[in-house]
C-alpha cells in the first residue's frame, strides 16, 4: 500500500462520518484546505490535528516521513499532553489498520498469484503450506525455498572469501541473480528464527546490524576470518590438507620426530590430523592475537602428546620371512585429540587442564617402556624389516637410531625451555638419518 492510503485511513480515524480529503493529480493544495476548512470545525477539532493535514498537503510519499511527524508533534513544546495523547492515539489506530490492510492484500497475493518455482535447488517438490518453506515475494513474483536451501545460500554469500581473506556479498535470489531487498531479509530471518531450525551465526550477526554490508563486515571481521578459516578446511581436498599437514609437523619440535611412511593412507593421515590442522590455521591466520597465543600454546601441547603415546606413528615394517619381504602396513596408533579432556566437567571452569609435573613424569615413563619394548621400529627409512626366526616366532631388535631417538627425547623432556639444544639435537638426528 502506498502513502496515500495511510493518508486517507488518518483522516478516517479523525472523523469517520466525514468527507476524506486528498491532492488531485493536479497536486492543487488550494483546492485540497478548501475542503478541509468546510468539513472541519476548528473549535472541536484539536491543533495537533493539523499537522496531520499538514502532512497530506505536502504529499510525503516515504514511510520515514510519517514517523518524522510523529516525533515533531510528541516533542512539540507548544502542544498540551492531552493533545499529543490524542495524536498518538490516532496515530497508532492508522497504524493498526494500514497494516492489517496490507497483511490482507499479501495473503490475497499468497493464494491467487501463480508460483514462479515449485522445487527446491536439489530439485525436490515442494508448495506453499509445506513445514519449514517459506514463500518469498520479489520483483512481484513468489518464489518458494526450503529453510535449508536459505542457510546455504546465505552462509555462501556472507562466508565469501578469496584467500582466507573475508569479502562478503550481498544475499541473491539464485534463480534472477538479483539481491534481496530488506524486508525479503527480515521475512527469513523471523521465519527461520520460528522455525525451530538453528540461527545461522553469520546471519544472526547480520541482522544485528540492520543487515548492513558494510558494518557488518566491519564488526564482525575476527569472526568472519575464523568461519573461512573453519570453511576452508572442510573443502580443502586430500593432496592440499597433507601440504600443510607436512608443514605443519615441520615446524613443531615434537612434529619434526614423526616419520611418515608415503604407504600411509593420505585420507586416514588427513582426518586424524584435521584437528591439529585447524589449530595451525587459527595459529597462523586469526585476527585475534589473544586467540593466535592460545592455538599456539594448544597446539604445541597436543602434538608433545601425540608423538609421545605413539613415536613411531607412519612408519611402515616389512617383515621377512622364509626368504620373502612381506610388507606390513603402516603404524596407525593414536591418541585422540580430545582425549584427555573432561567432558563431564568442561561447564565448570574457563581453563585449560595442563598436565601438572607428576603427569609428565609418567607420560615420560610412558615414552620410554614403548622406546624398550620388542616392537622397535627403524628411522634409517621408510621400510623396516623384521626378520623371523623358525616358522611362527619373530624376533625384534634395537636399532641404533631408535636409541638415538630415545636419548634425544629424554634431553628434550629435561630441557622443554632451551630451543638451542633441541635445534642441536634435530640437526643431528636429521644428519644421521638422511
Amino acid at each position: 500500500m502506498t502513502m496515500n492510503a495511510f493518508s486517507q485511513i488518518v483522516q478516517y480515524c479523525i472523523h469517520k462520518n466525514k468527507e476524506i480529503c486528498y491532492i488531485d493529480s493536479s497536486k492543487n493544495t488550494f483546492m485540497f484546505w478548501e475542503k478541509v476548512y468546510k468539513i472541519i470545525d476548528r473549535g472541536i477539532l484539536p491543533n495537533s490535528m493539523f499537522s496531520f493535514y499538514l502532512y497530506i498537503s505536502e504529499n510525503k510519499t516515504t514511510p520515514k516521513e510519517k514517523f518524522k511527524l510523529l516525533n515533531a508533534v510528541l516533542t512539540n513544546p507548544f502542544y498540551s499532553q492531552d493533545a499529543k495523547e490524542h495524536f498518538f492515539k490516532i496515530f497508532s489506530q492508522a497504524q493498526n489498520i494500514y497494516w492489517k490492510m496490507n497483511r490482507f492484500g499479501l495473503l490475497y497475493k499468497l493464494k491467487k498469484q501463480i508460483k514462479t518455482v515449485s522445487y527446491d535447488i536439489y530439485m525436490t517438490p515442494i508448495a506453499y503450506g509445506d513445514k519449514n518453506v517459506i514463500t518469498i515475494l520479489h520483483n512481484n513474483k513468489f518464489y518458494l525455498f526450503s529453510i535449508t536451501d536459505l542457510v546455504n545460500i546465505i552462509n555462501n554469500s556472507l562466508s565469501n572469501s578469496q584467500y582466507l581473506y573475508s569479502d562478503p556479498l550481498p544475499i541473491k535470489n539464485p534463480y534472477t541473480n538479483q539481491e534481496f531487498g530488506k524486508s525479503n531479509l527480515y521475512n527469513i530471518y523471523f521465519f527461520i528464527k520460528n522455525s525451530g531450525f538453528v540461527m545461522p551465526i553469520l546471519f544472526y550477526h547480520f541482522f544485528l546490524c540492520n543487515f548492513n554490508l558494510h558494518v557488518f563486515f566491519n564488526t564482525n571481521e575476527i569472526m568472519l576470518r575464523e568461519y573461512v578459516i573453519n570453511k576452508y578446511l572442510e573443502t580443502c581436498t586430500i593432496k592440499c590438507s597433507i601440504q600443510n599437514i607436512m608443514f605443519m609437523l615441520d615446524q613443531d619440535k615434537f612434529g619434526r620426530l614423526l616419520h611418515i611412511s608415503s604407504k600411509f593412507s593420505k585420507e586416514k593421515l588427513a582426518k586424524i590430523m584435521k584437528p591439529y590442522l585447524h589449530l595451525y590455521f587459527i595459529q597462523m591466520y586469526s585476527l585475534d592475537k589473544n586467540r593466535r597465543l592460545q592455538a599456539k600454546t594448544e597446539l604445541a601441547r597436543k602434538l608433545k602428546r601425540f608423538v609421545m603415546n605413539n613415536p613411531h606413528f607412519g612408519k611402515r615394517k616389512n617383515i621377512k620371512a622364509f626368504g620373502f619381504n612381506i610388507p606390513n602396513e603402516p603404524n596407525s596408533d593414536y591418541i585422540k585429540f580430545n582425549e584427555e579432556e573432561d567432558f563431564m566437567n568442561s561447564h565448570k571452569s574457563t581453563h585449560t587442564v595442563v598436565s601438572t609435573a607428576t603427569q609428565t613424569s609418567n607420560e615420560f615413563m610412558q615414552f620410554q617402556q614403548m622406546q624398550n619394548n620388542n616392537n622397535i621400529y627403524s628411522n634409517s627409512s621408510d621400510d623396516e624389516t623384521e626378520e623371523e626366526s623358525g616358522d611362527t616366532e619373530m624376533n625384534y631388535s634395537d636399532d641404533e637410531s631408535d636409541l638415538e631417538l630415545h636419548e634425544a627425547a629424554e634431553i628434550l623432556m629435561n630441557n622443554q625451555n632451551d630451543d638451542s639444544i633441541y635445534n642441536e639435537l634435530i640437526a643431528e638426528h636429521i644428519g644421521n638419518n638422511p
